[in-house]
């Protein structure tokens, strides 16, 4: 028999016997209950710790704002009475907020605000920071100013999206009703263009960007105000025209300023014919002197216009046939160019750096041949003004004496300026100057003025703006 049989003396191999098992396992899921208790136990003492950490910051945030608010440094804006306005004020904050009282601070920031005055409010979380400026902005000043037919606009810049949800929430819920202001791009849904195209109909003012305009039927459309250049000549005569297409008198107006150049250049770099086309609409804003619907005419080969037909209807026409409007200098800026390109090679090749435009106009202000040379040109005595270098850098990009270079990021794209052709013969600018007396006593005051005041007093051309949207919307 080839089969083998264990024999009956062996020992007897058997596993951990199945009761051991269950006993170990037990003992280990009571140890895991009692664990899990004592968790929640101190996960409930971390929470009632934290809801008192919190009570009591506050607390402690809102005696320090009262004990700063109530010591030495009181104020005449503490008062409740006593204003024009502090009725109006009493009145909305029970009616419209449901408040019984201010917190501390708030009442003499309202009052500093309504008087006119410039306030920097520093509190902390929950201190009442938003009441400051939304209860200001929902004041009736008809009640307390007879001749002032329209309530001021409070402009609030808010950090955060969740800050303004918030906000707009809390607001919707005192009954204030909530509307959103943004552009009009490309972007937006359908619906709302509908609705935003459908209220042009009325006297509104429409925020957009280039995807708003082409098909628009509106022929009434008095005003068209560019916060900055078209990327090129034909985008803005397309622009532009969405004004007085009734025949009727219109204005159209182009802000236009230096830093506007190198972020449109970043943004049209990758495309074949873009930095050709944007010079085209720098040298357009550039030109004092040559009609401007003659400059437009020339660049789409239309021959039939003559600034004649003009009729002194656009800003160089009628600075032409006006002594009061300023005058036009014609520079030679051979000689300052040189020096521009001379302080531009040192800069690469001993400092090993390339220069952005707005570098380079601080780096012409601070150099004493440029400023030389500058001065006498436009004979005068005070340093140059920097309006003119950055002009000058614009004109010379124009004119191909600087180039532009761009170094590309995965985040953005850096424009720089480098010396252009050679030849620089016969570089003659021409550059608008206001008539003015630099020694006057109403100049000497203005230069004393804090900054805000004097842009306010020398900013002749967005008073005149300013003016002519009110005439619109009356």
């Amino acid at each position: 028999d080839s089969s083998v049989c264990g024999s009956q003396d062996e020992p007897d191999l058997q596993l951990p016997c199945f009761l051991d098992l269950q006993k170990e396992l037990d003992s280990i899921k009571c140890d895991l209950d009692t664990v899990t208790r004592k968790i929640r136990v101190l996960d409930k003492e971390r929470q009632a710790l934290q809801k008192r950490y919190s009570e009591t910051e506050t607390k402690l945030r809102t005696a320090q704002v009262r004990e700063l608010s109530s010591g030495s440094n009181s104020s005449p804006y503490d008062r409740a009475d006593g204003f024009p306005w502090s009725l109006e004020v009493l009145r909305v904050q029970r009616e419209l907020f449901h408040l019984s009282a201010f917190r501390p601070l708030q009442l003499r920031a309202i009052n500093a605000t309504l008087d006119g005055k410039d306030v920097i409010l520093v509190m902390p979380t929950g201190a009442g920071k938003s009441l400051v400026y939304q209860l200001p902005a929902l004041l009736d000043h008809s009640r307390f100013r007879p001749d002032q037919k329209t309530n001021p606009v409070t402009l609030v810049i808010s950090p955060l999206v969740s800050l303004m949800t918030d906000q707009t929430m809390n607001l919707i819920r005192s009954g204030i009703p909530e509307g959103m202001v943004k552009a009009f791009d490309a972007n937006t849904p359908l619906t709302e263009q509908k609705e935003i195209l459908d209220s042009l109909v009325g006297k509104y003012v429409i925020v957009a960007t280039v995807a708003f305009g082409m098909g628009i039927d509106k022929p009434d459309v008095r005003f068209v105000l560019h916060f900055s250049a078209s990327k090129s000549l034909e985008n803005y005569y397309q622009e532009s025209g969405r004004a007085g297409r009734d025949s009727e008198a219109a204005e159209c107006v182009v802000l236009w300023r230096f830093s506007d150049f190198f972020r449109l250049a970043s943004m049209v770099s990758s495309e074949r014919t873009g930095l050709s086309k944007l010079l085209q609409i720098v040298a357009y804003c550039l030109d004092p002197v040559t009609c401007r619907r003659l400059l437009i005419s020339k660049h789409l080969d239309d021959p039939t216009w003559s600034p004649s037909d003009c009729a002194e209807s656009c800003d160089n026409c009628r600075r032409a046939n006006s002594k009061d409007k300023g005058s036009v200098l014609s520079l030679n800026l051979t000689q300052l160019i040189s020096e521009i390109k001379a302080l531009l090679s040192e800069h690469m090749s001993r400092k090993q750096e390339r220069i952005t435009g707005p570098k380079l106009v601080e780096l012409m202000s601070a150099n004493s041949e440029i400023q030389r040379l500058t001065r006498a040109m436009l004979k005068i005595d005070e340093k140059t003004d920097r309006m003119f270098l950055e002009h000058v850098i614009a004109w010379c990009l124009v004119n191909q004496l600087l180039k532009m270079e761009f170094h590309f990021t995965p985040y953005s794209t850096v424009c720089y300026v480098v010396p252009g052709k050679e030849d620089i013969n016969d570089a003659v600018m021409s550059y608008a100057v206001r008539n003015h007396e630099p020694n006057s006593r109403t100049q000497v005051d203005a230069e004393k003025q804090p900054l805000v005041k004097r842009q306010r007093l020398t900013n002749h051309s967005m008073m005149d703006i300013k003016s002519d949207m009110n005439d619109i919307v009356k």
